[in-house]
């Protein structure tokens, strides 16, 4: 048996996709957008990059700087006195006050997303060191254990240039960008290193094995 509610709600969605063909690309869940997917992709289609949409108890807007870096922000308000706005840059400040602890749980939340990956990437790099020696036959690369040490003492280095890299590039990427140039940084410098090091050790091993033990022994 279908009840009225149902029925009423299948007849929404049909008349939804009847009438916005294309709603399906921003369709997350249940039968019909959020307002705000639905003006956000609105805006997209229409190719406007400076817009503010204010909803109920939110707001999300996207602009650019002078140094033509595209900004998109999402806040919280409320408490507003007969529901009016007398400064409007008093209002989007404070929208980013009220919205403080989402994002600094986001925040912690990327630190704990990252850290199975930082954990994890020297691991592996130190795995890659090991057999590159081994096949080299160099003398101290043969232990594991000693690849991950060298490996690791290069975090502290890594993240002291992954977080100057951060504080500058933070004035020409994105929001979105940063949330995995870490990642990108750290692994990148701790590849390079790794592999520098296996380069390094097949010369001086190559350069040692040609030279005659004779000569080795004066």
């Amino acid at each position: 048996m279908v009840t009225q509610s149902d029925y009423d709600a299948s007849v929404y969605a049909l008349y939804l996709l009847a009438y916005y063909p294309d709603i399906t690309n921003y369709i997350v869940a249940g039968f019909a957008p959020l307002l705000r997917n639905y003006y956000i992709n609105y805006i997209g289609n229409a190719g406007v990059c400076d817009y503010l949409i204010i909803f109920g108890d939110v707001l999300v807007g996207s602009f650019h700087t002078d140094k033509n870096l595209a900004i998109t922000f999402y806040g919280l308000y409320g408490n507003l006195p007969d529901g009016k706005v007398t400064v409007a840059d008093d209002f989007i400040t404070n929208t980013f006050k009220d919205t403080l602890s989402l994002y600094v749980s986001v925040q912690i939340a990327n630190v704990f997303r990252c850290t199975p990956i930082i954990v994890i990437m020297p691991l592996v790099l130190a795995l890659l060191a090991w057999c590159a020696m081994n096949v080299i036959k160099s003398g101290w690369g043969r232990s594991y254990a000693t690849c991950l040490k060298v490996d690791g003492a290069c975090l502290t280095v890594s993240a002291f240039i992954t977080a100057m890299a951060l504080f500058i590039s933070g004035y020409f990427v994105s929001t979105n960008l940063l949330n995995v140039l870490p990642l990108i940084i750290v692994s990148s410098i701790l590849f390079v290193r790794t592999v520098i090091l296996i380069i390094y050790e097949y010369c001086y091993n190559k350069k040692n094995s040609a030279i005659p033990i004779s000569s080795k022994t004066k």
